[in-house]
């Protein structure tokens, strides 16, 4: 009998594409037929790899029970909920949890959205919090277990507003993932201004798997991807992952609409999708695939999913480890090459800084040569890294982007 493909998140090559909440739908209201189809519909080729199931959207509900809304799929609105609670029962879904889970996919749920979510009065409150999830979604028992006997596979926060830390959140959810049998992740979906102004400080804090980083509806959103305006900001986040992380071999992914409707800005053609990963792919040891809000909008957009996930596969790699960047050999030859005005004053002189937060722009070592100077907004990078620290260039105000090999032409 032949053996099922597992989820690897080692490889730079997966797809993670939200599911739950009827994007294309919401945007195309009169074509019901083509609204968002039950999960396990998406589940029957090879092509995504994860389902964050979208959203979780209130923390604490009557009963002091968190509430799910999975639009047009189920929710409290329309389907029946557990009692004293506004908890939607959904337990029709755990065939269909189950099914892409055989097929070697992983499914979590995602808490937030672009409006939902919670606060926590206290550290105390949220870490009770996670022991609620673990026990309503994940590996404990409860009464009130929405998708019914189907376990998840792990936890993504797509918080969206306010600034509040949700290390104890996350730190409770690892200690009960770290003693069980069965293998968790947790992800999270940051926007993709550095720092993130919700999780921004969990984030440098504590363990993720993984980050879905949403470059659409933002000044660095895919359509920015070189042309010209230097705010394209992957290379940011690679050296995040790299050197800030608790976990230096997190994967970092593109989030890209999956299709025109999906998102106010940031829907690119596929034909410069794939573009943009090929050479992300090639350039930065960070990165984990692509992420598609949602679903519903991928299925209509011409096989975009399918053909994207052939990209992926083609410079598929997995496994490694990964070490901080290096950068002192660097400044010798940017200090020659760049115009720049003085570099803000650090502790190892003026063109060198360490435990500092860098204010205007860093730039990242990659395997090969050099890659992108990143427009960084804040960053604090740890003391023993010594690195370049450029600021504006005199006649532009801008960062240029390095390109390997691209010595003698910098500012094309």
């Amino acid at each position: 009998m032949a053996s099922v493909w597992a989820f690897d998140n080692t490889c730079n090559s997966n797809l993670a594409t939200y599911w739950g909440q009827n994007s294309y739908g919401a945007s195309n209201q009169s074509d019901t037929t083509n609204y968002q189809k039950r999960l396990s519909s998406y589940c029957r080729d090879g092509v995504t790899d994860a389902f964050p199931i979208a959203f979780l959207n209130v923390f604490f509900g009557p009963g002091g029970k968190p509430e799910i809304n999975l639009a047009n799929i189920c929710s409290a609105g329309a389907d029946p909920v557990f009692t004293g609670t506004q908890l939607a029962n959904c337990q029709f879904l755990a065939s269909d949890i189950k099914t892409c889970q055989a097929a070697g996919k992983i499914v979590t749920i995602s808490l937030g959205g672009a409006s939902g979510g919670g606060t926590f009065a206290n550290n105390t409150q949220a870490a009770s919090f996670a022991d609620q999830i673990w026990d309503i979604f994940l590996g404990g028992t409860s009464s009130t277990r929405p998708f019914g006997a189907a376990v998840l596979d792990g936890v993504d926060l797509d918080i969206e507003t306010g600034s509040q830390s949700f290390v104890p959140f996350v730190s409770r959810l690892r200690t009960h993932m770290n003693g069980a049998s069965k293998k968790y992740y947790i992800t999270a979906a940051p926007q993709c201004p550095y720092p993130d102004s919700a999780l921004g400080t969990t984030l440098n804090s504590v363990s993720f798997d993984a980050l879905y980083v949403q470059f659409y509806n933002n000044p660095c959103g895919l359509t920015h991807y070189n042309d010209g305006s230097y705010t394209w900001n992957f290379g940011v986040w690679d050296y995040w992952a790299r050197n800030t992380s608790p976990n230096k071999n997190v994967k970092v992914y593109i989030g890209a609409p999956g299709g025109k409707s999906g998102a106010s800005s940031g829907y690119v053609p596929l034909e410069a999708l794939q573009t943009i990963v090929k050479d992300t792919a090639r350039n930065f040891p960070s990165f984990g695939g692509i992420m598609l809000w949602d679903a519903s909008q991928a299925n209509m957009n011409g096989g975009l999913d399918k053909a994207i996930k052939a990209t992926l596969n083609g410079g598929k790699t997995c496994g490694g480890t990964y070490t901080p960047a290096r950068l002192p050999h660097l400044v010798p030859l940017l200090s020659t090459l760049l115009d720049l005005r003085s570099p803000m004053e650090g502790t190892n002189g003026t063109l060198g800084i360490t435990h500092q937060e860098l204010q205007w722009g860093v730039t990242t070592a990659m395997p090969g040569g050099l890659s992108s100077l990143a427009h960084l907004a804040r960053a604090t990078v740890d003391e023993q890294d010594d690195f370049l620290l450029p600021t504006k260039h005199r006649s532009s105000g801008r960062f240029k982007y390095l390109r390997q090999g691209d010595a003698t032409n910098l500012w094309r």
